[in-house]
């Protein structure tokens, strides 16, 4: 009896408890729920690269499980936390976290929880080389993993542990054993993970209830790792072979992802890839010359720079917008007394001295990187063709198609570590593309990078010193200018850094042997040669600069780009060929409510223009009523899809400079994103009622495609800048291309408000010659055309603009 009323007071107890306990919980359900709302807007937040909200909603959806004793769910949102955290760069504080955190795993009923919170863990020990503590780790993961009897989700988990184990081992240089645990972590993923699967770094968590999915990136950093292995072993033929499927499966993660998931960001996590392909087909082709695994380096470079796809991606958002691109109107020419465009006003600088505006007054400044990456929104759009066109690498065919002649040379410059290999490319004798290189392997210069960053601050000082309104020396004759600020030592500096001579040589004995000056050069920089004037570098102060030593020099943003730009010029090429009556659309705004600065040049600008062909070439825009005839982004909107050739005069606004406007004159676009939010302050063109964004026009869909040229006569919508440590391109040219830009003429600096429209004279001038002559034009009418006008301009009035200042912004990018 006495037995029996101890049992039964047990069994009551227990009861209890348990009702408490379901009391409790089910008292405490809401504040659950929101918790795990949190964590699976956190996990939203990190898919489309808004990586700040994503940490503080991990953060609070921790707290809030743990104290609600949800603990498997605390641990994933703390895990999603700290791997955030690591990945972002702060891997001390992630390492801390992760120790602080351990505890929880014995309480933790999930074992699949707790593996992955273990693999995290060795991860970030792994990225910190503490490869022994991480093996522990892993082994105490993987003892987990067998015990688990019900087997739940152990076979892709397996493939994660083996995936970290290897990694580990690699750290510790124990190759045979790596390759062992990556080739049968590799095959666990590739039998056991279902195509198509869309996900980021931590989603196949989002389900938070005991299903999840494989990461699809796990399998390009299981390809890679396995190639890095064969690489440091010697088997550069193999280790290719797993560096081109990484490579592949990286780019098609980036053009199928649905959700950008901050694009740069994952290119940054892979940026070995590019250059470890880079030197085993330098190796191989060292052990095979004249094999493919020139063409393989090539892919490897070309593929690297993933040039705009965070545009190309948020492009796709047009169709959620609920807004329609008007259809594109006939094209009609300006009113015959163009100056009706403009309100006639005597500005104080015309009676005073030298006019020393500059299209873009404010100064520059540096703002944080992580200020910088903010200032790019992403947009979710569908799975479709046109993104994947973007993420692609480029094949022979595509070069070849690139190379109009035997006169025609691509060179791609890409910094692999800080050194800069150039990759010259022409066709030879056969008319096959082929790549230049020395007897070593690929033409190389090392330990450059630091160097060239100097050197491009150096260049950014001159220019602020110049533009700075203390010294006035905007307006001065060239000679004055040179003694005040020669900016000459800076392009002798450059023509060494990049050893041009020795370059210029290769070229001058390759196997199709063609004076330079026969020779049309095609420039694909990388870095922070995307912001130096490469045009300007020159040996001496006697010899010419390098623009001058070819038949023309122009600019891409990268191999792939200018294939999808001449797909767009094949489709237009018979048509085109009989068409040489230059239909212009102009647009310029003077500011004359000086939100930035009243650049009366402009509508000098528009004058010369006039002059130089006619007002029945033009269809003008200005400043004064009626609305129909403003330079207003509705008009640029409607009517950029009419005429052949664009032209735009204004202010002009890099990233830094908008986003001192918006703190200082609340000048922002008023573009208004699919989520609600406004666009963030970036690169823009201001016209009369506002700021045209590159959000703006990727939003509403531009088509830039009827248009031969866009040329921008503005300050700094030239620059173009790489985000963090992955090769992606940002800025007003790479926007232009994605929506159909062909070429692309604009400035890498703030411009003279004097100087600009004695350029667009010598600038039309040579357009009106070489593209719409009697004749049809060459394949590199507009290239030759932009040598000439730069080369007039200089000589212009006495030399009066040959400084650096005035004609060096100056570039075309895109085709010739």
């Amino acid at each position: 009896m006495f037995w029996a009323i101890v049992v039964g007071s047990i069994i009551v107890s227990f009861v209890l408890i348990f009702a408490l306990l379901y009391i409790w919980l089910q008292w405490d359900e809401p504040r659950n729920r929101r918790a795990r709302e949190r964590l699976e807007k956190g996990i939203e937040f990190e898919r489309h690269g808004r990586y700040k909200e994503a940490l503080a909603e991990y953060e609070e959806s921790a707290v809030d499980l743990r104290e609600t004793a949800d603990v498997e769910n605390a641990l994933i949102a703390r895990t999603c936390y700290l791997d955030l955290l690591a990945r972002l760069g702060f891997e001390d504080l992630a390492l801390e976290g992760f120790h602080n955190s351990l505890g929880f795993t014995q309480l933790c009923w999930r074992p699949n929880v707790t593996v992955n919170y273990l693999c995290s863990f060795a991860n970030v020990l792994i990225k910190l080389r503490q490869y022994d503590n991480a093996l522990l780790l892993i082994g105490e993961a993987d003892c987990k993993l067998k015990r688990n009897s019900d087997r739940f989700g152990e076979i892709a988990l397996t493939s994660r542990v083996f995936h970290w184990r290897g990694k580990a081992l690699m750290g510790l240089g124990r190759n045979s054993e790596a390759l062992e645990a990556l080739r049968f972590a590799l095959a666990e993923a590739h039998d056991n993970v279902a195509p198509g699967t869309v996900s980021g770094v931590w989603t196949y968590l989002t389900g938070l209830n005991g299903q999840f999915q494989q990461d699809d990136f796990m399998k390009v950093d299981l390809a890679l790792s396995i190639g890095t292995v064969q690489f440091r072993r010697g088997e550069f033929d193999s280790s290719i072979s797993f560096l081109l499927d990484s490579q592949k499966s990286l780019l098609t993660l980036l053009g199928e992802n649905r959700w950008p998931h901050g694009v740069a960001n994952l290119m940054a996590s892979f940026d070995s890839l590019f250059s470890f392909g880079l030197c085993a087909s330098e190796r191989l082709l060292h052990q095979k010359p004249g094999g493919n695994a020139v063409w393989m380096g090539i892919s490897f470079a070309d593929a690297a720079k993933c040039v705009a796809i965070r545009e190309g991606l948020r492009r796709r958002a047009r169709r959620d917008l609920g807004k329609q691109l008007a259809l594109a109107v006939s094209w009609r020419a300006a009113p015959p007394d163009h100056r009706s465009l403009f309100e006639a006003r005597q500005h104080a600088s015309q009676s005073s001295g030298p006019h020393r505006a500059v299209r873009g007054q404010r100064k520059l400044v540096r703002v944080d990187s992580e200020q910088t990456a903010e200032s790019i929104t992403e947009f979710p759009g569908e799975i479709d063709e046109a993104k994947r066109e973007f993420c692609q690498s480029v094949d022979r065919a595509a070069v070849k198609r690139l190379l109009p002649d035997r006169s025609t040379v691509l060179v791609v410059f890409f910094f692999d570590g800080d050194d800069l290999v150039v990759l010259p490319i022409r066709k030879d004798a056969g008319d096959e593309p082929q790549i230049l290189h020395i007897s070593e392997g690929y033409f190389r210069v090392c330990g450059v990078l630091p160097k060239v960053r100097r050197l491009e601050h150096k260049q950014e000082g001159h220019v602020l010193a110049i533009q700075d309104e203390e010294l006035g020396l905007c307006g001065l004759p060239a000679d004055e200018l040179r003694r005040e600020a020669d900016m000459s030592p800076i392009y002798k500096e450059l023509y060494e850094l990049l050893d041009l001579k020795g370059l210029l040589k290769l070229l001058r004995e390759s196997a199709a042997p063609t004076p330079l000056d026969k020779l049309h050069l095609v420039l694909i920089p990388d870095g922070p040669l995307y912001r130096l004037a490469l045009h300007a570098a020159f040996a001496t102060l006697s010899a010419p600069r390098l623009y001058k030593q070819f038949a023309s020099l122009r600019y891409g943003l990268s191999l792939r780009t200018l294939e999808l730009q001449q797909q767009i010029q094949d489709g237009r090429a018979q048509a085109e060929a009989e068409d040489r009556t230059l239909r212009g659309v102009a647009f310029a705004n003077p500011d004359r409510d000086e939100r930035i600065g009243l650049i009366e040049g402009v509508i000098r600008e528009m004058q010369v223009l006039v002059e130089e062909t006619s007002a029945a070439t033009w269809w003008l825009h200005g400043e004064l009523k009626p609305r129909d005839q403003q330079a207003v982004r509705v008009n640029l909107r409607e009517r950029h899809q009419a005429g052949n050739i664009g032209w735009t005069m204004g202010h002009g606004v890099d990233v830094e400079t908008a986003h001192i406007l918006a703190q200082e004159l609340g000048l922002k676009d008023d573009f208004a994103l699919p989520d609600g939010r406004q666009v963030p302050a970036e690169e823009s063109l201001l016209l009369c009622d506002g700021l045209l964004s590159m959000s703006r026009m990727l939003g509403e869909g531009y088509d830039f495609s009827n248009w031969r040229l866009f040329h921008i006569s503005a300050c700094l919508l030239g620059r173009l800048r790489e985000l963090g440590a992955s090769k992606e391109v940002l800025g007003y040219i790479a926007v232009l291309t994605l929506l159909g830009c062909r070429r692309v003429s604009s400035a890498l600096w703030p411009l003279s408000d004097e100087a600009a429209p004695e350029f667009a004279r010598f600038w039309i001038r040579a357009i009106k010659r070489h593209v719409f002559g009697p004749e049809p034009a060459a394949p590199h009418a507009f290239a030759i055309a932009f040598k000439e006008a730069l080369d007039n301009f200089r000589m212009a009035d006495n030399g009066r603009f040959d400084h650096e200042f005035f004609w060096a912004p100056y570039t075309l990018y895109g085709l010739g």
